[in-house]
């Protein structure tokens, strides 16, 4: 029952994405994810009633805890104080907290479960690359699934609008899905139960999804993470040389493709005009330093580089706290954020390539927010134990 529970949870965060809206704003937004973890919650609380177990923690584990305890404290505190009516919302994400900690906490206890969701994930994160390319040759960017309806968007669509076809799967934005892809690629990686061939085929299709996401950001984050999980020395030398020479002319391929791209659209040398809005969240954090809860059309940022055009985040994951919870929260926000990587890394030294990926992503957009948010605090426990599932590509 326990470990059906935590399938269901999974599933509805990681696969079946289905929101809600509250009341008569975009402001309050509640997932099948969220009431699948109050479940969980509940039933953790009633599961430990009956069963006493002692849980070691190392150190690391027990700072990575208290952290995400202040943080869910203090966060609640200073929305009662900033604004009060931002708390239902708050409430929402800080429940993919509490369930981040007693996944944490389950995976210690249970052995065995941890193992069959790591497998669970990977099959998840599979058919939905999959499904996600299929939807896309079909002629749609985007799947929109609510309580009362299916909501597909075209290709076409997001190109009068955007002027470049991206594919978002389920997510609310192209860059959730490309970090989504990445966490794909991570899973299918170290899954000890896909032979060497299913491994490459899938992490093709991440590849390709990504690549038609049209996030080169996470495009080039993925390259770093490959280049560390790939065990070159496996390979005999002249498999080598065909990876090394086709390493070259798919470089080559891209470089020629998107170097006027990035140059004059993307403005690389500004990182697509974030620089600028950079400036201006600094800016409202200094006028802000307790922040503001929940960045809305009271509160949003704007720069003269795009003209009149508001902003409802920094671009960037840590401003983007510091601007919603103020400079104690956004400091409480990045020790979480260091201690998470840094418990990666004791895994496996090869997880810096994931570390560096994910970090490169987190300073270009708010990758961890609205659906992504669970999907990446409890995607962490089970890569904490990824090692144990190892195998090399």
């Amino acid at each position: 029952m326990y470990s059906i529970i935590l399938k269901l949870l999974y599933f509805f965060t990681f696969g079946l994405i289905l929101t809600k809206q509250l009341g008569n704003t975009n402001e309050i937004l509640i997932a099948a994810s969220s009431v699948m973890s109050a479940v969980y919650i509940l039933v953790f609380f009633i599961n430990l009633s009956k069963k006493h177990q002692k849980i070691s923690l190392s150190r690391l584990e027990g700072f990575l805890i208290l952290f995400v305890v202040i943080y869910i404290i203090y966060t609640f505190l200073n929305a009662i104080y900033i604004d009060k009516y931002a708390i239902k919302q708050l409430l929402i994400d800080n429940i993919c907290y509490i369930t981040f900690i007693l996944l944490l906490l389950d995976f210690k206890r249970y052995k065995n479960i941890r193992e069959d969701l790591f497998h669970f994930v990977t099959l998840i994160f599979s058919t939905c690359l999959l499904l996600a390319l299929i939807m896309f040759v079909m002629g749609y960017s985007k799947l929109e699934i609510s309580s009362s309806y299916l909501h597909f968007i075209s290709s076409q669509n997001y190109y009068d609008i955007f002027g470049e076809k991206r594919l978002s799967w389920l997510m609310t934005h192209k860059v959730r899905f490309a970090v989504f892809c990445l966490l794909g690629i991570l899973f299918i990686s170290y899954n000890q139960k896909l032979n060497k061939f299913v491994k490459i085929l899938f992490v093709s299709l991440g590849l390709i999804d990504i690549y038609i996401s049209n996030s080169m950001t996470v495009l080039f984050s993925t390259l770093i993470l490959l280049l560390f999980l790939i065990d070159f020395k496996s390979f005999n030398r002249y498999i080598k040389w065909i990876i090394f020479l086709g390493g070259i002319g798919f470089s080559g391929i891209l470089f020629q493709k998107y170097f006027s791209i990035l140059i004059e659209e993307r403005d690389i040398f500004t990182f697509g005009g974030r620089r600028f809005i950079w400036q201006s969240a600094v800016e409202f954090i200094g006028s802000n330093p307790f922040g503001v809860v929940n960045i809305s059309e009271k509160y949003s940022l704007m720069t003269t580089y795009y003209g009149n055009e508001i902003f409802y985040n920094a671009h960037n994951l840590f401003l983007n706290e510091f601007m919603k919870h103020g400079i104690i929260g956004g400091v409480i926000y990045l020790i979480v954020y260091m201690l998470i990587q840094m418990k990666i890394f004791t895994i496996d030294k090869k997880m810096l390539g994931f570390i560096l990926s994910i970090f490169i992503s987190c300073m270009m957009d708010v990758v961890f927010s609205r659906e992504m948010l669970p999907i990446f605090l409890y995607a962490v426990p089970l890569i904490f134990y990824a090692n144990d599932f190892k195998s090399k590509i």
